[in-house]
C-alpha cells in the first residue's frame, strides 16, 4: 500500500488541477440492457494522460490492468440483476427519453484511492488516501 501511495503522490505532483464538464445520460453496457446508469464526463486530455500513467504504475506494482478501456463517467445508479422484468422497459424508456445537456463543471484538485466493498444492500466506498494535484506547472 505504501508504494501505491507514493505512486499517487508522484503522479499528482506532475499534473495540474483541471475542470470536468458534466452532461449527458447513458447506461452501460447500453440502454437495452442497463446495468450502470451514468452522467457523462467531458475532460481535457490531461485526464487520459493521468489515467494512463497511473495504470502503467499500478501494473508495475503487480496490480491487474483494467479489462475495459478507460471511460470517464459519474455513476448515478445501478440496475439489479434480479429486477422485475416489467420494470426494465420503464428504465429503458426513461433513458431514451431524457435529454440531459450540460449540467455543470467540477474542479478536480486531487486523486483519491477508494476501497469498494460490494454488499447486497449496495456498495460501500471508503477513502483510503488522497493526493493533491499541482496548482501550477513545474
Amino acid at each position: 500500500m505504501e508504494f501505491l501511495k507514493q505512486l499517487l503522490m508522484r503522479e499528482a505532483a506532475l499534473h495540474m488541477q483541471f475542470d470536468l464538464q458534466l452532461g449527458g445520460l447513458g447506461a452501460y453496457p447500453n440502454s437495452r440492457k442497463p446495468r450502470v446508469l451514468w452522467i457523462g464526463v467531458h475532460a481535457p486530455a490531461d485526464l487520459a494522460i493521468l489515467q494512463k500513467n497511473l495504470e502503467t504504475g499500478i501494473t508495475r506494482l503487480g496490480y491487474e490492468q483494467a479489462d475495459q478501456p478507460f471511460s470517464p463517467h459519474l455513476t448515478i445508479g445501478r440496475v439489479r440483476q434480479n429486477i422485475n422484468p416489467l420494470d426494465l422497459p420503464k428504465i429503458r424508456a426513461a433513458m431514451d427519453n431524457i435529454q440531459l445537456g450540460n449540467i455543470g463543471i467540477a474542479r478536480i484538485d486531487s486523486i483519491h484511492l477508494i476501497k469498494s466493498d460490494l454488499q447486497p444492500s449496495g456498495s460501500i466506498y471508503t477513502r483510503l488516501f488522497s493526493a493533491p494535484l499541482s496548482k501550477s506547472r513545474g
